[in-house]
């Protein structure tokens, strides 16, 4: 996996989020899978402080 150089954040009154462009594949126990183009890593974050992240692959 191969991190982008760049990260955007956004924040408003429901929280925040940072968008951390990458590429690559994922191999586990449970899948394998290519990153696809444009996929970022995804954190939301609400005013709690609570944290939420996603991903995005295609699974083989």
């Amino acid at each position: 996996m191969s991190l982008n150089s760049k990260v955007s954040d956004m924040s408003g009154p429901y929280g925040a989020a940072t968008f951390i462009p990458f590429t690559g594949k994922v191999e586990s126990e449970l899948f394998t899978g290519e990153i696809l183009p444009g996929a970022a890593d995804v954190q939301v974050e609400n005013p709690a402080g609570c944290r939420h992240i996603f991903y995005v692959c295609r699974c083989g």
